[in-house]
């Protein structure tokens, strides 16, 4: 009854809408499901096929069809376009030019965001810029434009404007983010402004139309509040705070009568009731719960469940309490919808899948590897098809009977070596499950360490009771998994991985989708650039950090100056609190290397981090610098922790270099036996804080002269100024900067911390008076690789002492 009440008030026009459309983002309805008849229903005996497949430009945007013409947004590499293609061949009909391509920041693709919605005979578009367009659906030619930035002044979003606009009768609701209402409502056939509502930031969520105590009510996320529209005059009837991140999957999705889902944090999400209260409308919390956390996939509500991504795991959660029914890693992470009863999912690797729409458990009817390259948009389905798309591609893939063949998941445990392919070829002979375990058990206790190494290759095994069993790791990247195989009659998993001679790497098991340590390897580690599931720690701020285990190759030694398990200190510590203004102060941590209390006539050069670090970071630090200074004498150094309090990945904190230089250095001038020289004087950074360390040298240069980073996650505002700082450089600077060949990254989400820090490292080189050393070394990211490298950065610091 819902969705009949929503699609005629989508569609409460002049022009009708066909049954077999797909008009907008999740359908004509928003809700991402297709309840008619389709083969699936009517026939075991299904397989997929590509009708057609066409090269397109890159863009985030979805497909929607409408008439037999399939739409979507692209870039050409120099303009960004609306493309309208024959649904039945894929042949152009037309495309529109909407402007100049616009480039991904921090690491996300080129090319539009959002998602055309259809109404008739018109199509409304939203640039990546704010240009909103109403094109002719049949010949692509422009009815009306507005410019959502300029006209309204609505605030480009970080990674440009990616919502789609709702219909409901005459009336167009965009949410804009514009200083005079977060939503806005347009007449759809001119484009005027007809009214604002609520207030807000806005990044990537879209609006749902949802009946509300039975009224048509736009619902959408803004900033940290939920609000509901009236769209006919834009009163806003309720607003309440939503208790999330500003999400990057934020639609509500509509569960039952006035209630509906937000999968609104990377932790948790959501479920909220509406209910009235004499004439105003009030919200009440369902529940709370992390069955669903950390998508990018909106969830589908499909007989009686609701279906979801969560981080990377296919789920079947109870919309009553919110509780997973099932987990299941196949297909891979992607997006869905729903159609007739079954779940079409959309791989990010490029394969297309079927399965039923079960409460038991994931149930796959027929599967296809459609793309090559990376697909990052939701599945359309119309007239017997589903339309998708890659970066790179554009398909129909079609619904098909087939003979009786089976289409079986395929997985792998990787290349083994001789010996442990020797032992498992043993066991794969026992008659008896007592001898195959008696020949596990033979085998492991035979190991040195785990993980097993031979050669160059690493066997990683995890022995015990489980369901599944996945391997994360650095050399994956974030968010990534490899499914580990279990041999055939025990309870042995394995993975192996053929790695460089010298690499070390950090790692964990998932048991049933947890994240636990290797049992068998003591090497452990405490990660602070990943937390939960291999997740982005700055995304979890209420997880704590994850507990992984570590591992060296054969021929991988640690520096000669790291002590053993039991550490003698013979430095100190000092804290101190700095005066910036009447209202702000700065802690500082300062670390005195061993001989500055035995000589008391030695003077020293400083080391600042100007973005200081975490307790459990700091004593880790402490300890590297300490050992590595007990080792050598000549390079030591007075270091400074700054804290000025929470990390801005975007960029640094407001001042804080001015901070640093005015207040911060001449106090430790005055107070410390410093050697009060530029060349004495250096500015340290990790991850995160590098972008601050590299502005500290780079723009004042008067008073520091080199610095040093390891892995520098430097967003691209901060990189292009501090990569034109040191272009205007007018004295020689010293610089080191590395990273690790298996550094932070997601090869799914176009970020990649190495490709960040070559290009740092190509640019800084360009800078006339840059001294410049470092480059790729054979780690992974994080304290436990950093510290490995402070001897490195201090002497390419201070190369004279």
């Amino acid at each position: 009854m819902r969705s009949i009440f929503l699609a005629v008030c989508i569609t409460a026009t002049c022009y009708p809408t066909l049954a077999d459309d797909w008009n907008s983002i999740r359908g004509n309805d928003g809700e991402g499901n297709w309840n008619g008849k389709t083969l699936l229903s009517k026939s075991e005996d299904v397989a997929l096929r590509v009708r057609w497949k066409k090269e397109i430009g890159s863009g985030y945007s979805s497909v929607v069809v409408s008439a037999g013409k399939v739409l979507t947004m692209y870039t050409d590499g120099e303009r960004d376009l609306v493309g309208c293609f024959d649904a039945k061949t894929g042949a152009t009909v037309w495309t529109f030019d909407m402007e100049p391509m616009f480039a991904g920041a921090n690491g996300s693709f080129d090319g539009p965001l959002a998602t055309p919605v259809v109404n008739g005979d018109i199509v409304y578009c939203l640039s990546a810029r704010g240009n909103l367009f109403a094109l002719n659906l049949q010949a692509g030619s422009e009815i009306w434009k507005r410019d959502l930035a300029g006209e309204e002044e609505s605030a480009l979003p970080m990674y440009g404007f990616s919502t789609t606009p709702v219909i409901v009768g005459d009336m167009l609701c965009v949410l804009a983010g514009s200083e005079k209402g977060a939503m806005l409502g347009l007449d759809k056939q001119t484009g005027k402004t007809k009214w604002y509502a609520g207030s807000g930031r806005i990044s990537s969520q879209i609006p749902m139309l949802m009946e509300i105590e039975g009224k048509p009510t736009v619902v959408a996320g803004v900033g940290s509040n939920v609000m509901g529209v009236d769209p006919t005059n834009g009163e806003v009837l309720f607003q309440f705070e939503h208790g999330g991140s500003n999400g990057s999957a934020m639609m509500p999705v509509p569960l039952a009568e006035n209630q509906f889902l937000l999968t609104n944090d990377d932790a948790f999400s959501k479920s909220f009731e509406i209910e009235a209260d004499g004439s105003a409308l009030l919200s009440k919390e369902s529940w709370k719960d992390r069955s669903i956390k950390n998508t990018y996939n909106v969830p589908v509500m499909l007989d009686g469940n609701i279906y979801a991504y969560s981080t990377r795991i296919l789920t079947c959660v109870d919309p009553r309490t919110g509780k997973a029914k099932w987990k299941s890693r196949n297909p891979g992470d992607g997006f869905l919808v729903g159609v007739d009863g079954h779940l079409i999912l959309s791989t990010k690797d490029g394969t297309m899948h079927v399965a039923k729409a079960s409460e038991n458990g994931y149930e796959e009817v027929a599967s296809k590897r459609v793309f090559e390259k990376l697909v990052w948009a939701i599945p359309a389905y119309a007239d017997n098809a589903v339309f998708q798309r890659s970066f790179n591609e554009l398909a129909c893939v079609e619904f098909v009977s087939r003979g009786s063949e089976q289409l079986a998941a395929t997985m792998t445990g990787g290349e083994v070596a001789k010996g442990f392919s020797e032992m498992l070829s043993q066991v794969e002979r026992a008659s008896t499950s007592q001898q195959k375990d008696e020949l596990i058990e033979e085998f492991l206790a035979s190991q040195e360490s785990f993980p097993i190494l031979e050669g160059n290759i690493a066997h990683f095994v995890f022995r015990g009771e489980a369901k599944d069993v996945a391997l994360a790791c650095d050399a994956f990247g974030a968010r990534q998994e490899k499914p580990m195989l279990r041999v055939e009659g025990t309870d042995l998993f394995y993975y192996a991985m053929e790695l460089p001679a010298d690499q070390r790497l950090s790692y964990i098991f998932l048991k049933d989708y947890q994240p636990i340590q290797d049992p068998r390897n003591p090497r452990t580690m405490v990660s602070s650039m990943y937390a939960g599931e291999m997740e982005f720690a700055m995304r979890l701020p209420g997880e704590g950090p994850l507990k992984m285990s570590w591992f060296g190759m054969p021929k991988w030694q640690a520096p000669d100056w790291m002590g053993g398990d039991v550490y003698k200190w013979s430095g100190k510590k000092v804290s101190e609190e700095i005066e910036i203004s009447e209202k702000s102060k700065y802690k500082v941590e300062i670390y005195l290397p061993p001989s500055y209390e035995s000589n008391a006539e030695k003077r020293f050069p400083v080391i600042y981090l100007p973005e200081g670090s975490t307790p459990l970071q700091l004593a880790d630090l402490d300890i590297a610098f300490d050992q590595y200074f007990s080792a050598n004498p000549n390079y030591e150094s007075i270091v400074v922790f700054v804290q000025p309090g929470p990390l801005n990945p975007m960029g640094p904190p407001n001042n804080l270099a001015g901070n640093i230089v005015e207040k911060v250095v001449p106090f430790i001038d005055e107070k410390y036996r410093t050697i009060d020289e530029r060349t004495s004087r250096a500015a340290y950074g990790f991850g995160f804080s590098s972008s601050m360390a590299m502005m500290l040298a780079a723009t004042h240069s008067e008073k520091f002269g080199a610095f040093a980073a390891h892995s520098p996650l430097v967003f691209d505002d901060a990189r292009k100024a501090a990569v034109a700082a040191f272009e205007k450089m007018d004295r020689p600077t010293r610089a080191y900067l590395d990273w690790g060949r298996f550094d932070m990254h997601n090869p799914v989400e176009n970020w990649d911390i190495r490709d960040m820090s070559q290009t740092m490292r190509d640019a800084i080189a360009k800078g006339k008076q840059v001294q410049l050393s470092g480059g790729m070394v054979n780690d992974s990211t994080d304290w436990p690789s950093w510290k490995l490298r402070i001897g490195d950065a201090v002497e390419a610091m201070f190369p004279d002492r």
